[in-house]
């Protein structure tokens, strides 16, 4: 049997947002090795039951409590045996329980954490899976560019800002993120449009070019890369195999 896609690469998770644990199990599902931390106290109903079952799959288990000194230093411990945590940790969480960036980048300077924030739930939303659907995607980006850097990252990620509604226009939060940005068009138009849903903390993650007219990059792309002449160019145009090329 082929090795599955993420094979070499290990996955902790923490937290009890549902948006965390899709994502983690996503990235199981591809093949990585994902263990989730469960606080020893958990108790379930029959529906959470279903839910944990649910997202659950795919992943590995073990209980600890984190907030205990030596449990702390256990998550750390673990936390250097991996390659990506994914948490859904409130920011207050984080900090009383030492769980920041900084104390992970200590154990393992080349960590990437994935911070997916999102409601603890005993259900599952759609805004829950596409938060964890675009947080599974940014920790494959971050895996490409470590795969090229060497350098970890941290992603952040909300569930209100994978929301595509005109509502969230006035939410202070995602002003201050910010999660709109102003996009020139080749027209001159000015569009305001929702952005990328995750903040990577090295590199930025902005919209960089405006959606492409008909044929506007037709020299780069059958001249620079495919290797056409003007001459082989305007013959296929001609003959209608490729569009108007731009001037």
């Amino acid at each position: 049997m082929r090795r599955l896609p993420l094979a070499a690469v290990r996955v902790l998770e923490l937290g009890a947002a549902p948006a965390g644990a899709y994502c983690a199990r996503l990235l199981g599902d591809v093949g990585a090795e994902v263990i989730r931390v469960e606080p020893i106290a958990r108790r379930d109903g029959p529906d959470e039951r279903r839910l944990y079952i649910h997202l659950n799959r795919n992943k590995l288990g073990c209980t600890l409590d984190f907030s205990h000194p030596c449990g702390h230093d256990l998550l750390l411990r673990l936390a250097a045996r991996s390659n990506v945590v994914v948490e859904s940790l409130t920011a207050g969480e984080r900090e009383r329980l030492g769980l920041t960036y900084e104390a992970f980048r200590a154990a393992r300077p080349d960590i990437i954490i994935a911070s997916v924030s999102g409601p603890a739930e005993t259900s599952i939303s759609l805004a829950d899976v596409a938060t964890g659907t675009a947080a599974a995607g940014a920790v494959c980006a971050a895996l490409l560019l470590h795969r090229h850097t060497g350098r970890g990252l941290r992603i952040e990620i909300s569930a209100r800002g994978t929301s595509r509604t005109p509502l969230l226009r006035s939410d202070p939060h995602l002003q201050e993120r910010p999660l709109f940005e102003p996009v020139s068009h080749p027209d001159g138009q000015i569009e305001e449009m929702a952005g990328l849903p995750w903040r990577f903390s090295e590199t930025p993650a902005h919209v960089r070019l405006p959606a492409p007219r008909p044929g506007e990059h037709d020299r780069y792309v059958f001249g620079d890369l495919l290797g056409l002449s003007p001459q082989e160019m305007a013959e296929l145009e001609r003959e209608g195999v490729i569009g108007r090329r731009d001037a």
